[in-house]
């Protein structure tokens, strides 16, 4: 869509800003980038060129985001090699002029794919909006131009079609209502589970009062009740804040949905929620067959760590004679022994404890090993 002219001046003034930015890091990194594509008569030369560009390296993140196409606020297609001389970045504004230029005409707003010999053309109403060429595919992925192109046209009808919702007063009124009323219903249920939380809280908290004072040793408080009641009250206040931040984390998805410059964010923000809760039981369950050969190994350490030290208690105290070990070595012989079982057992037990592949966690087993290492220097010398 057309933009006013101040949006145009700051729009164009922050990409000069971020390519002068980008020029700077690459000049003082001493990085190299591909020659420029040859004239613009040589099209074949200019698509295989971009090609083995592409094959050569994968670009990187930064480069990437700035090749990046967005229309009314939704990603379209990045655009990764140079093209008939033009940067990524050059290409991304003439495609977002050409777009503009385009569904400024009001016309249908109607996306085709046709293939050209420099790679497939983005058409809307006919007119050209942009190319994919064979630079513009990711290295890592197997895919053609024409799929790459279908996807990208997929992406540029739906954000269209945002485009024609937002010039539409019926259906933003009808967003404005839906989100109203999911405002309405979002403070309704805060103002239900405050109500139900202090019942609970109250309920709870003269449980954990009686329980307390019932349950003695010899005499003796086990549970202190006001310590108990703190805790039982601290439960329960984080448990009604993680509700409190569950229902706005949905509300908010739910009202950045109805409008269409915003319902890309809502749908990132569910989509997020969802894959966050997916990855966290997909991790939980594939955890699970390590932490089992975990608490076997320390279960075996620790009845091996047990029958010797029954043995070397017995060569204490005289019980046992052993022609290599007399009763004034057994203990510190003791001590030796049980700790190369339990480090023997962690070694057993390193691979399959979760996260131990991630660099975090050997970060941290490097940084132990060191502390242990000095820590027990004086102890190895005696």
């Amino acid at each position: 869509m057309p933009r006013d002219a101040a949006a145009t001046l700051i729009h164009r003034w922050c990409k000069g800003a971020c390519a002068a930015l980008i020029a700077l890091v690459v000049l003082s990194g001493g990085m190299t980038r591909a020659a420029d594509a040859p004239a613009a008569s040589d099209v074949t030369g200019v698509a295989k060129a971009a090609k083995d560009s592409a094959a050569r390296r994968a670009r990187p993140a930064k480069q990437l985001k700035e090749g990046a196409l967005v229309v009314f606020n939704r990603p379209i297609f990045t655009f990764r090699a140079s093209f008939l001389g033009a940067t990524p970045t050059q290409r991304v504004d003439a495609a977002r002029e050409r777009i503009n230029v385009v569904l400024g005409r009001g016309g249908p707003g109607a996306v085709s794919v046709e293939p050209v010999p420099q790679g497939s053309m983005v058409k809307i109403d006919g007119s050209l909006a942009f190319i994919v060429t064979e630079g513009d595919i990711d290295p890592l992925e197997e895919q053609t131009t024409e799929s790459v192109a279908r996807d990208a046209a997929k992406a540029l009808e739906q954000a269209i079609a945002e485009t024609h919702e937002a010039r539409s007063g019926e259906r933003m009124i009808r967003a404005a209502i839906w989100a109203g009323g999911a405002t309405l219903v979002y403070f309704l249920a805060l103002w239900l589970l405050s109500r139900v939380a202090r019942m609970v809280t109250a309920r709870m908290v003269r449980l954990a009062d009686d329980t307390a004072g019932q349950i003695r040793v010899g005499g003796a408080e086990l549970l202190h009740r006001e310590r108990t009641i703190r805790f039982v009250r601290f439960l329960l206040r984080a448990g009604y804040w993680a509700f409190v931040f569950l229902v706005t984390y949905e509300w908010i998805g739910f009202v950045l949905s109805q409008f269409p410059y915003t319902r890309i964010w809502g749908e990132e923000l569910n989509t997020f929620l969802v894959d966050t809760v997916t990855d966290a039981l997909s991790a939980t369950a594939s955890a699970i067959p390590g932490l089992f050969i975990v608490v076997a190994i320390f279960l075996l350490a620790r009845g091996l760590a047990g029958i010797l030290r029954r043995f070397f208690e017995r060569v204490q105290s005289g019980q046992i004679q052993v022609g290599w070990l007399d009763a004034d070595s057994a203990r510190p012989t003791r001590r030796l022994v049980s700790i190369a079982v339990w480090v023997f057992a962690l070694v057993m037990a390193y691979p399959y404890i979760p996260g131990s592949d991630s660099d975090a966690f050997k970060g941290l087993s490097v940084l132990i090993g060191l502390m242990i290492s000095v820590g027990a220097s004086g102890i190895v010398g005696q």
